[in-house]
Parts: structure tokens; C-alpha cells; sequence
């Protein structure tokens, strides 16, 4: 869930004229995807218990 954070960190960073490249929507949903996929691998059972 760091990673998502650091994409949103590295966005402000960036200058305007690489802004323009990117769309917002494409780095709000890789934001939004890494954080459900964090989400879904914390409630997934791992395994690894004391079996």
C-alpha cells in the first residue's frame, strides 16, 4: 500500500509538461487498484499459520 502512495508522490513531483502525458484518471486508477489489490491480499488466508 506504500507503492500507491508513492505513485500519488511521485505525481505532484512531476513537471507539467510530463503531466500532460498521463491522464489523471490513469494514475487515480493505478492508485486505486494497487490499494484493492493490498486490500484483497490481506483478507485472502496466506496460508503459512501453524499447520
Amino acid at each position: 500500500m506504500t507503492i500507491a502512495a508513492a505513485i500519488q508522490g511521485a505525481w505532484l513531483a512531476l513537471p507539467p509538461d510530463m503531466l500532460k502525458a498521463v491522464p489523471d484518471w490513469a494514475v487515480q486508477a493505478a492508485t486505486g487498484a494497487l490499494l484493492l489489490s493490498g486490500i484483497v491480499g490481506r483478507l485472502i488466508d496466506q496460508g503459512g499459520g501453524d499447520e
